[in-house]
């Protein structure tokens, strides 16, 4: 699977780089120990941002390789050996014999970062390359010298192994103090965030309890409005209604008072008609009474 390095990993890659290894290996040491997590796209587009941001970091680290190499230049480690016919070697040298000798020249260079060309089983010269960066590569020579070895080359059996017991037990203490001290941050990173996702769930229910205390307001305010209106709307109809009707009753009075003129006036011009004939009558019969003595004279 393919993973992108946390941290540099001697003999593997270095720090930021994109290497495949197997599944297992990946899952069960290199991520939980903080030395790697999985290459997928979200973690590949984070790294792609970090590069560009810490691109004059990057730059240092590959000069200050640069620099080292040019320190090493062609140095050539000779060192002390047993040696029997034909010039073979008793036991080997190992990459981490060399970058013992390279620390006593203040060379620093990891012994997963040291590959040495051929096998070390003869006296001679060996080329030897040392990784001192993923774009930085080195190459010295060791030779091999028919000698005694130094007193530290010549410890075996029970010494050397208590000081690499020791060391390890120092290193797994050193690592199990590292991997607490993570778990604590860890855990205090996820209280912190745990405490800020709860502050952010109070503010956004605050706010959303805001938003409906204001919408609900809006609501009663408009349905007011839309009351007002409808008892404005109520009362001008009323109005409106009680208008018409005056108008209908004031007409109706004065329809009612024109009937009642014309009937006046009929009745008066009846009684005028009814006077005058009365008087005509009267009229004819003193006309008749006065032709009646007339012709009785």
């Amino acid at each position: 699977m393919d993973i992108i390095l946390k941290k540099d990993l001697p003999g593997r890659g270095f720090k930021n780089d994109i290497i495949k290894v197997k599944n297992g290996y990946a899952r069960n040491f290199l991520i939980p120990n903080g030395f790697a997590e999985i290459a997928n796209e979200s973690n590949r587009k984070i790294l792609n941002e970090n590069l560009k941001q810490t691109s004059h970091k990057l730059e240092k680290i590959k000069n200050d390789a640069d620099q080292l190499s040019k320190e090493i230049g062609d140095l050539i480690l000779k060192i002390p050996v047993n040696a029997g016919k034909e010039d073979k070697i008793f036991g080997s040298v190992t990459t981490q014999h060399i970058s013992d000798l390279l620390e006593k020249k203040s060379f620093n260079v990891h012994r997963r970062n040291i590959l040495i060309n051929g096998k070390t089983d003869k006296l001679g010269e060996y080329k030897v390359n040392l990784i001192l960066h993923k774009e930085v590569k080195h190459e010295i020579t060791i030779d091999l010298i028919k000698g005694k070895p130094t007193k530290k080359d010549e410890k075996t059996g029970t010494a050397k192994k208590k000081e690499e017991t020791k060391a390890t037990k120092k290193k797994e203490e050193t690592k199990a103090t590292k991997k607490k001290e993570e778990t604590k941050a860890t855990k205090k990173k996820e209280e912190t965030k745990a405490t800020k996702k709860k502050e952010e769930t109070k503010a956004t229910k605050e706010k959303e309890e805001t938003k409906a205390t204001k919408k609900k307001e809006e609501t009663k305010a408009t349905k007011k409005k839309e009351e007002t209106k409808a008892t404005k709307k109520k009362e001008e109809t009323k109005a409106t209604k009680k208008k018409e009707e005056t108008k209908a009753t004031k007409k109706k009075e004065e329809t009612k008072a024109t009937k009642e003129k014309e009937e006046t006036k009929a009745t008066k011009e009846k009684e005028e008609t009814k006077a005058t004939k009365k008087k005509e009558e009267t009229k004819a019969t003193k006309k008749k009474e006065e032709t009646k003595a007339t012709k009785k004279k």
